[in-house]
């Protein structure tokens, strides 16, 4: 039987803001260095919006983040098989506000424990029950770096512009942990202090855009800082 488990794990913030609080605790999700599969994303009669992606073989669930109105990407459902089957690559988005654009992205999660990469961003506007629809364009990713500067416990991130952005927001991971967002942006770096160290801190970056509406995340990028 196919099944859906819901979550609250947010990995991003809304409007420039860091979120207190928002990172729910609990098991670690560690980044592994395989893309996310892609995801589309189709309107309903109903208003609803289906979700199809491609298959990861090796998975034995995918996470769906989801992002309203350029806010903060949550993890809104577990897609698994509690028969121990291949997980369903399908997930319906109901109970949604008409002319709000939504973004989504899958995650692979292995039995391992590993996670992929977040894959691409696909987004549309709910237009509510008969209503028409609308693609929102998402460009590419930024690509992100990270190196380590003279000074102790310090790492510097900085990644490739991504076009018409106004703003980017920096999500962490510690030690594999969840990631939760840490800084939001205008140019294309920060430096992240006071870390420990020989724990090895991943980095994931979003653009965000004039219209609300967030880019595709980058793929992660880690180091140890001295």
């Amino acid at each position: 039987m196919k099944g859906f488990m819901f979550a609250a794990l947010v990995i991003g913030c809304g409007a420039c803001e860091i979120e207190p609080g928002a990172v729910e605790a609990g098991a670690t999700r560690p980044i592994g260095p395989l893309p996310g599969p892609t995801v589309t994303v189709t309107q309903r009669a109903t208003g609803d919006l289906a979700l199809s992606w491609s298959e990861d073989a090796s998975a034995s669930a995918y996470h769906v983040f989801q992002s309203a109105a350029g806010g903060a990407y949550v993890d809104v459902a577990t897609v698994f098989d509690s028969s121990g089957g291949p997980p369903a690559t399908s997930y319906i988005a109901s109970g949604l506000t008409a002319g709000t654009v939504y973004c989504y992205a899958i995650q692979s999660s292995y039995a391992s424990g590993a996670v992929s990469n977040p894959g691409a961003v696909a987004c549309m506007a709910s237009t509510g029950s008969g209503g028409s629809c609308a693609l929102h364009s998402v460009p590419d990713p930024a690509v992100v770096t990270v190196s380590r500067p003279p000074r102790a416990q310090e790492l510097a991130v900085s990644w490739t512009p991504v076009a018409s952005a106004v703003s980017y927001t920096v999500y962490e991971s510690v030690r594999g942990g969840p990631m939760r967002p840490v800084a939001c942006v205008s140019g294309p770096s920060y430096s992240a202090i006071g870390l420990t160290s020989g724990d090895v801190i991943c980095f994931v970056v979003a653009a965000r855009f004039a219209d609300g509406a967030p880019s595709a995340l980058s793929a992660a990028a880690c180091m140890a800082p001295s």
